[in-house]
């Protein structure tokens, strides 16, 4: 197909078609929003489904990620591939840490950057009135592209952004959109190039500047002046804030630096003795002789478990009392958290692994046991980056891992050039209709009894959706099932089979349309597996099948027969489960992207395979990594407990890969970061 720049006529000042309210971000920041609660006893229409113009935007931010990574990587060839990844993962780290200062310099020092204290209500209710003055200053500065890619990606992690910014008391920063308006004038049209006016820069850098007096925090732009092996930080206590080590390489020769998964240092204030009855007045970072990626976990918990506020990662995502179903709005996610914290004090021992400590907490009740375990086992994930920022906002959820998943698909986009097609303004009406059904499936009760698998179309719409986490949460929250439905980036892959075939016999039933257009063998193999009455096509008259094949082909997302068009499943979200079933199905149905694994021996946590096998007694035997589930049993199988569904709230995961939510439910779909 040849390649057209017509996405550039889209935004001339000569096309009445286009103005600034096609943008969520525009909207946000120049009219007046709604601060009334949001009303969960009505059904509205969506009001922030996103637009053409929004979608071209989010592919030109997606090129230009790609021409960032090109500079990082500039100066070395192809056949240096292993050193190359170390590198990109390496500035990714460095990304996650420049956005975790970023975000606390706005809680510290924005006006209005606070959105507490109070109940999770209140705190919700609050953020959700536009402050001016906070409004003006996130719109009067530009963070540099390496922050914006991180922002970026745990956007599409909605409940656990979500979460994260409540407990971190920035829920106001969370609602503020990626600003795709702004991001469309700072994109060059012809080499994708970043370059933001002066103003902009320097008010983020004034910024940075009251946070922090380190001078190395002060670059804009580092793709070009990066050095694997110079940059160093230090570690802080999350309890006593005091400084825990000397200087650490974000990574060195012997993979012992912070983004290295044998991450080792000794502390400047360890003990030759181990205290096991740690009084009150004593900071559990005095047990601690180096610091690794298990310690820091295990510090992280026993303080969180100490201090009970803010609560433990993952409460809001999980069990939260505001963006559940509303029939569990009088549920408390304090008690239940305290109640965890009180468990781990019990089990807590400084000379126990994380592991022993979450498997040694006392299973008195089976439902408890449960809760207990879908909070816990995210430590084991977690990758502690915010340790190095003083003073910062606290993050467990392994960013890096959410970046490098989103690239999968950043990447498939890109090599498309969907940008440059001569019809992307057809094509992209075209997505945005099956977007819009789509939605309408996930959040339609009757209809989300199972995982529903987008295309990579459908997934563009879905991402660009989540960039306004406020308008996302409202559409979903004023939706047929009034809770927020979760973007999960962690589902195995061997539940995108046969999820992928139901979700296109589903959308054919509704809408009497293909879901899938791709000619791949995959996307073929599957669409045609749960056809209905697929016998009747045999006896179709020619002329039947004829109109059928020139619909097809006059289809504007039509890509001919390659290999992976607009319309193939996004598969970027599957990870590889450890459990045995789980591996013998791997075994005997290998999934086509099979050779494109990531070398784990890199990773803090592997972005494909972040659960091990010594982990996977949390997770039970099947293929459920119950991420999105709040009320899952051990063995994985889905629970029916009156108590577990009311603390629940979330698609409640099978065996079988079919969500069984019921009353308990807050479903799910699977699409990436």
């Amino acid at each position: 197909m040849e390649r057209s720049n017509k996405f550039i006529d889209i935004f001339s000042n000569s096309n009445p078609h286009t103005t600034p309210l096609d943008f969520s971000s525009y909207r946000y920041i120049n009219t007046p929003l709604d601060p009334l609660p949001i009303d969960t006893k009505t059904v509205q229409p969506p009001q922030f489904i996103p637009t053409i113009n929004e979608a071209i935007v989010h592919l030109k931010l997606l090129r230009a990620f790609q021409v960032m990574k090109n500079k990082v990587l500039i100066d070395y060839e192809t056949d240096e591939e292993e050193y190359c990844e170390k590198r990109w993962q390496s500035f990714i780290t460095l990304a996650v840490r420049r956005f975790i200062i970023f975000v606390s310099a706005i809680r510290v020092n924005a006006p209005g950057g606070q959105s507490g204290p109070g109940t999770e209500s209140q705190i919700f209710n609050n953020a959700n009135i536009k402050q001016d003055s906070f409004v003006k200053f996130m719109n009067d500065l530009m963070p540099p592209l390496d922050v914006i890619m991180v922002w970026h990606s745990f956007l599409l992690n909605p409940k656990t952004f979500y979460d994260t910014c409540l407990r971190n008391n920035v829920l106001r920063f969370a609602n503020f959109p990626l600003p795709l308006y702004k991001l469309n004038q700072f994109i060059d049209n012809y080499t994708f190039e970043f370059n933001v006016n002066p103003t902009p820069q320097e008010n983020y850098l004034n910024l940075i500047r009251s946070f922090t007096n380190d001078e190395r925090d002060y670059q804009y732009d580092i793709a070009t002046k990066f050095f694997l092996y110079k940059q160093t930080v230090r570690f802080y206590c999350p309890g006593c804030k005091k400084v825990l080590t000397d200087w650490v390489r974000i990574s060195d020769e012997n993979q012992m630096g912070l983004a290295d998964r044998n991450l080792s240092v000794r502390t400047l204030r360890s003990q030759s003795f181990v205290v096991e009855e740690l009084p009150p007045s004593k900071c559990p970072c005095i047990n601690i002789s180096m610091i690794t990626h298990e310690s820091l976990r295990i510090l992280h918990l026993i303080i969180d478990a100490r201090r009970k506020y803010p609560l433990l990662p993952g409460t809001f995502k999980y069990f939260s009392s505001v963006i559940c179903n509303p029939k569990y709005s009088a549920r408390s996610p304090t008690t239940l958290s305290e109640n965890i914290c009180l468990a781990v004090q019990k089990s807590y021992s400084a000379t126990k692994d994380l592991t022993t400590i979450i498997n040694d907490i006392p299973k008195e009740y089976a439902n408890e046991t449960i809760r207990r375990r879908v909070i816990l086992r995210n430590y084991l994930q977690f990758n502690y980056i915010s340790a190095t920022v003083e003073n910062g906002i606290e993050v467990g959820e392994d960013l890096v891992g959410c970046v490098l998943r989103q690239e999968r698909f950043l990447e498939k986009i890109n090599k498309m050039d969907w940008l440059h097609s001569p019809l992307i303004h057809e094509s992209l009406s075209e997505s945005l209709i099956r977007y819009k059904r789509f939605f309408l499936m996930l959040t339609a009760d009757r209809y989300r009894l199972n995982i529903l698998v987008p295309t990579l179309d459908i997934d563009l719409m879905w991402h660009t959706h989540q960039l306004s986490m406020y308008g996302y949460f409202r559409d979903c929250q004023t939706s047929p099932c009034h809770y927020v439905i979760d973007h999960d980036d962690k589902i195995d892959e061997n539940r995108l089979d046969d999820a992928f075939a139901r979700t296109a016999r589903r959308y054919r039933q509704l809408f009497k349309d293909n879901y899938s257009i791709c000619y791949c063998q995959y996307c073929t193999n599957y669409r045609t597996k749960y056809a209905n009455n697929g016998l009747l096509t045999l006896f179709q008259t020619k002329k039947k099948l004829e109109t059928k094949e020139n619909a097809i082909r006059n289809n504007p997302l039509f890509d001919g027969e390659k290999q992976g068009g607009v319309t193939h499943i996004s598969i970027h979200n599957s990870i590889q489960m450890p459990t045995k079933k789980a591996t013998k199905r791997r075994q005997k149905n290998p999934v086509p992207w099979e050779n494109n694994r990531i070398d784990g021996g890199h990773y803090v946590v592997v972005p494909d395979a972040p659960i091990t096998t010594d982990h996977c007694q949390f997770y039970g035997t099947g293929l459920c990594n119950s991420v999105n589930a709040q009320c899952v049993s051990d063995s994985g199988k889905c629970c029916s407990f009156a108590s577990c569904t009311s603390f629940g709230g979330s698609a409640c995961v099978t065996d079988s890969g079919s969500a069984c939510g019921g009353d308990g439910g807050d479903g799910g779909g699977c699409g990436g970061d």
